[in-house]
């Protein structure tokens, strides 16, 4: 283990580490930090952050990158059709989790965008709605 530049034996105390590192860096450490540490590099030998805990991602962060960019560039694609476009949506997931995917990269899914109703399909609504009456 190395601290400062120079190797630390596992037989150090934790205060004499924590004068070790106020003498080269100005930090407040304290006893019981350095303890921490001592002791996870004794058990796993090194000091990486364990796993959490809960369910991994499903899509990979290349493949979220690019449901991003397509989204980005037509902006009247919306989590339903995201999450029902294999090639977008290549992991199954739901429009929920999409929603939520979108929301975190501040595009905020919403069905308002529509897309452009072609004028036949227009002339047929019309004519539908006076036919009603």
């Amino acid at each position: 283990m190395l601290l400062c530049g120079r190797a630390v034996p596992n037989k150090h105390k934790a205060n004499d580490i924590v004068e070790l590192v106020q003498e080269n860096f100005d930090l407040k450490i304290t006893q019981g930090s350095i303890s921490k540490i001592i002791s996870k590099y004794n058990e796993e030998d090194n000091t990486l952050d364990r796993a959490r805990s809960g369910r991994p991602k499903v899509q990979s962060e290349k493949q979220e990158l690019n449901m991003i960019r397509a989204v980005e560039q037509d902006r009247t694609l919306n989590a339903t059709k995201v999450s029902k476009d294999p090639i977008l949506n290549p992991c199954g997931l739901t429009a929920r989790n999409i929603t939520s995917d979108l929301n975190a990269y501040g595009l905020f899914d919403s069905t308002a965008i529509t897309e452009e109703i072609n004028q036949d399909a227009k002339e047929e609504r019309l004519a539908f709605a006076l036919n009603s009456f």
